[in-house]
């Protein structure tokens, strides 16, 4: 009885044995076949084109790829942007000034409208009231004293000229009085998140950003955490002459102010930079798009986008990383004003790790986070040893046990 038992355990055992190996054979094989395909080389990146009605011309200028896809980095810009000739305001920078220096005197310009009243200039004992237009060469048209060019001046300046010529040889002690009764030469462009948009006539040389914001009745909510002001880039008339010629030594096109900074009540802290004949303001909306996050994330889908966004704040908006993420080929697809989708392969972790740059993101980018096969592998391996253990499975081949032979602590098992 005892041969038998022992030729029926060695025959178990052999059974065993060759499972074991058939197993290991199919493990082998899986393996092999992720390691194929985690093995294949790096994806170059390629150019593609998509349907032209898939195209928003309207928001193209936002990727500005060249032939090289153009992908820029936060050091790239000194302020973290991904357009040049942005200036971002900081804490230490100071509101800046007009040519004129603190004065909140008007200047004349063409298209202001005048009224003078000038007492017994066409009958004795009468008031004359004329109202006058500055024409495009800077002069306006009086009654007896014929064309005078006012353009530049104020109405103080205008008032001591009236009264000298009128003294030289017409009225003796004239009386004159000046007002302007249309602003029309000094226009600004406000849009985005405002209460009231369109164009704004300038009533003093150095209007700020807030009394222009406060003449378009304020901002609306929510908005975003940035005023977009675009310098000489509303020019109506069509002359020559815009706010462009009226910026200071820095040069600056582009500024972005802070709300925060902006409505700050620390006097030091505030920036409320001057507005120039010809300025856009652009009132930027809490969101100024989308972009899109696929694959290996915890919450993908479209995320609002606004600038600046890089690509490690768009994951972290995602919830991060999934456990079987491959973080060294996240690809970005992008495109450009020519409608042209270009990729590029990034590797996040070593982003994370400070060896390369953090890139930024455009509007209507698409990101995708790969699996890693060899994660996704182990990790499949990992969840089914968890639920053979939550299930009571045992992962142990106990011989005497299925010979119906009852073994001290199973140590018989294999």
């Amino acid at each position: 009885m005892f041969l038998l038992f022992k030729a029926t355990a060695m025959y178990e055992k052999k059974q065993v044995s060759i499972l074991i190996s058939r197993t290991m054979l199919i493990v082998m094989l899986l393996l092999s076949l992720t390691l194929g395909g985690c093995g294949k080389p790096k994806r170059a990146a390629r150019p593609y084109k998509i349907a032209p009605s898939q195209l928003d011309n309207s928001m193209a200028g936002y990727a500005r790829p060249d032939e090289q896809v153009g992908w820029q980095t936060a050091s790239q810009s000194p302020q973290g942007h991904p357009e040049e000739g942005i200036q971002q305001w900081d804490s230490s920078q100071q509101p800046a000034l007009t040519a004129r220096g603190s004065s909140t005197e008007y200047h004349f310009g063409p298209g202001d409208v005048l009224l003078i009243k000038v007492f017994q200039l066409l009958e004795p004992d009468k008031e004359a009231i004329i109202k006058a237009e500055v024409d495009r060469t800077g002069h306006i048209y009086m009654p007896v004293l014929n064309h005078i060019y006012v353009n530049e001046l104020t109405v103080e300046q205008l008032q001591r000229e009236l009264i000298r010529r009128l003294a030289t040889n017409y009225i003796k002690d004239p009386k004159v009085n000046v007002a302007i009764e249309q602003f029309n030469s000094k226009l600004v462009m406000v849009m985005g998140n405002v209460n009231r948009t369109g164009t704004l006539a300038l009533q003093t040389d150095n209007t700020t950003l807030l009394d222009v914001i406060s003449q378009m009745n304020g901002l609306r909510t929510p908005t975003g955490p940035e005023i977009e002001i675009l310098r000489g880039a509303y020019n109506p008339t069509g002359s020559k002459q815009t706010g462009a010629s009226m910026i200071d030594a820095t040069g600056k096109k582009r500024e972005r102010v802070p709300v925060s900074l902006l409505f700050s009540d620390n006097e030091r802290s505030r920036v409320n930079p001057v507005i120039y004949p010809g300025d856009v303001v652009n009132v930027l909306p809490a969101s100024e798009g989308y972009i899109y996050v696929a694959g290996e994330v915890k919450q993908p889908g479209s995320k609002d986008f606004r600038r600046p966004l890089t690509i490690m704040q768009a994951i972290a908006v995602c919830g991060g990383e999934t456990k079987i993420a491959d973080e060294k080929h996240c690809t970005v697809i992008r495109r450009g004003v020519d409608g042209i989708e270009r990729e590029v392969v990034i590797n996040l972790e070593r982003i994370r790790e400070g060896k390369d740059d953090n890139i930024l993101l455009a509007q209507n980018d698409t990101i995708y986070v790969p699996v890693d096969g060899w994660k996704k592998f182990w990790d499949d391996v990992n969840n089914m040893f968890r639920r053979g253990v939550s299930t009571g499975v045992s992962f142990t081949y106990d011989a005497a046990r299925d010979a119906g032979v009852t073994s001290a602590g199973g140590a018989g098992g294999y």
